[in-house]
């Protein structure tokens, strides 16, 4: 069965500036994780593959892994490692990987534009 899922964004990714900040690949990002969030809250721990992002919403590694770098310099999402299987006994979790939590309150936050270092060469006089 087909289930329609929608979102609400909140009114502050517009009103104080993300969208005009964020990259593309952040803004598509940030909505993925706004849709697997599906509004439990902040402290709800996401994770998909690479696999899954590409099946569900047509996104490439690239911009998935690009958007959550900068999601995450602007304070939008923090990361934690957490094991594969979190029911396992062992010392050592032999399998990690990143789990991503949304940080909804830094939306109230005015962006910022974060100036990119340009490095601009010149070339030798001969």
């Amino acid at each position: 069965m087909l289930q329609h899922r929608y979102i609400q964004i909140p009114q502050t990714f517009w009103t104080r500036g993300h969208i005009a900040v964020l990259s593309d690949a952040a803004v598509a990002m940030f909505l993925a994780l706004l849709c697997e969030n599906g509004g439990l809250g902040e402290e709800v721990p996401l994770w998909f593959s690479p696999r899954d992002v590409e099946g569900r919403f047509a996104l490439s590694e690239d911009t998935r892994s690009k958007g959550l770098r900068e999601l995450g310099k602007a304070g939008l999402v923090t990361a934690k490692r957490r094991p594969v299987n979190e029911t396992d006994f062992q010392a050592e979790a032999l399998y990690m990987r990143n789990v991503h939590f949304l940080r909804m309150e830094r939306l109230s936050e005015t962006a910022a534009i974060t100036p990119r270092r340009r490095v601009v060469r010149v070339p030798k006089s001969s």
